[in-house]
């Protein structure tokens, strides 16, 4: 019954931590996210940058 508890536990607290990380990658705001595709660019930090951007097939 502690191991499952234990294991119940180390879950949870795995699964907290993976989501406040993904939490705090996105952008919040429009300048935040021209901000993190500006240091993308500088840094060349190609799959940062693609996250950022829209993928639509009409953009030029």
């Amino acid at each position: 019954m502690r191991q499952q508890a234990s294991f119940v536990l180390a879950s949870l607290v795995f699964f907290l931590c993976v989501t406040t990380n993904s939490w705090g990658a996105e952008p919040t705001d429009p300048e935040t996210a021209i901000r993190m595709m500006i240091r993308a660019n500088a840094e060349k930090d190609l799959p940062a940058l693609s996250r950022l951007m829209a993928h639509d097939a009409d953009i030029v």
